[in-house]
């Protein structure tokens, strides 16, 4: 069966996966300061292209670093596929009411067409990555928008730089509320704190838009969680990869229509 490659540009970190039929066979990530895609398409044709039989249908990319995106696009050709980049004019028909369309970030596009691809409409991505992004797509398919927040990494690195008597401070696992000590306080903070901020923001989502919309948890940060929000529906940490698959996807059936599944 013909696979499709996902790769995912963050700021930091790359992630890229290999789906078949929507599913993910296997993933990997490096260093975005790698990621000019010399490292990552060698890595591919190695490790991939002779298992997963043959060069992908199509390859998707979500690039956040504009610098990365021309000469990873240059390299991840070299597989031989169709190379898709996330954005604007391609995000699988998903109709976007976010202005100006160019503004929001790929990763952002692709979690709303996952999101939808699992729930239908309406429905919500959440993604607590470097930031915490909400998408709102509404009963009529069309993605309203959303909402940023200082992801856990950024809301610990800002409380370490404005508080000095806190020193450098890292998110750690929680086990209280109540925190006995500096380090326990925050991890309290961010383990409790960002359920109930993600509850409260999709409460009052769902009011605004009228609708029970399902919604999804995805990234990073969610390791940090002490406790799931109750308010979400089902978490996937590949929804991104899964989006920019879908998209790639939906783009290469518009080139060759008759091509087969």
């Amino acid at each position: 069966m013909a696979w499709v490659l996902a790769v995912d540009v963050g700021n930091t970190v790359t992630r890229w996966a290999a789906l078949r039929g929507g599913e993910v066979v296997v993933v990997g990530r490096l260093p975005t300061a790698v990621s000019d895609g010399s490292a990552l398409e060698a890595g591919l044709r190695d490790r991939l292209v002779g298992w997963l039989g043959g060069a992908p249908r199509e390859v998707g990319v979500a690039c956040v670093v504009p610098a990365v995106l021309g000469p990873l696009r240059q390299r991840l050709a070299a597989l031989g596929a169709p190379v898709v980049a996330v954005g604007p004019g391609n995000q699988a028909g998903l109709v976007s009411a976010y202005q100006p369309p160019e503004a929001l970030g790929p990763d952002r596009i692709a979690n709303a067409v996952a999101a939808r691809q699992r729930f239908g409409a309406p429905c919500i991505a959440v993604d607590l990555g470097t930031a915490l992004s909400v998408e709102v797509v509404d009963g009529d398919g069309v993605l309203r928008g959303g909402l940023l927040f200082p992801g856990v990494r950024a809301a610990v690195g800002a409380l370490s730089t404005a508080a000095a008597l806190l020193g450098p401070a890292e998110a750690g696992a929680a086990t209280r509320v109540i925190g006995s000590s500096t380090g326990d306080g925050i991890a309290a903070g961010v383990g409790w704190g960002y359920p109930a901020l993600i509850d409260g923001l999709l409460a009052r989502i769902r009011e605004e838009l009228g609708a029970p919309a399902p919604a999804v948890l995805t990234g990073g940060g969610v390791r940090h969680l002490a406790g799931a929000p109750q308010a979400v529906q089902a978490r996937d940490p590949h929804l991104t990869l899964r989006g920019i698959a879908a998209i790639a996807h939906a783009a290469g059936s518009q080139d060759s229509p008759h091509e087969g599944g």
